[in-house]
């Protein structure tokens, strides 16, 4: 999906957005946390309240980080800083986001 979304940011004439490159590396690395959140098998927290899900990637990586409340918030606020970054893309180009009501040409 992060390359589907940088070449189509790319392609489009009204790009403004130059360091595309890095936000889709960005949103690349963000999706390795997202399958593990998703897909790691859960195991219960230990005294200190972490978790470490157990999760292998297809390229045979093993997740080893212990998960905790504070990992949770990190990612979440990573994830809202993507997210503002791909909208920010979107309006640079001239375009609404869609279900905003800021200016530009509405995508749909």
């Amino acid at each position: 999906m992060a390359e589907k979304y940088g070449k189509v940011v790319k392609d489009n004439p009204e790009t403004k957005n130059v360091s595309i490159d890095s936000l889709v590396n960005e949103i690349r690395e963000a999706s390795k946390i997202r399958n593990v959140l998703c897909h790691g098998s859960w195991r219960p927290s230990d005294s200190k309240e972490k978790s470490n899900p157990l999760f292998v990637s297809r390229q045979l990586e093993v997740f080893e980080t212990d998960v905790d409340i504070e990992f949770f918030k990190q990612i979440q606020s990573h994830v809202a800083g993507l997210a503002l970054s791909v909208i920010n893309a979107i309006t640079q180009m001239g375009y609404q986001f869609p279900g905003s009501t800021g200016e530009g040409k509405m995508i749909f």
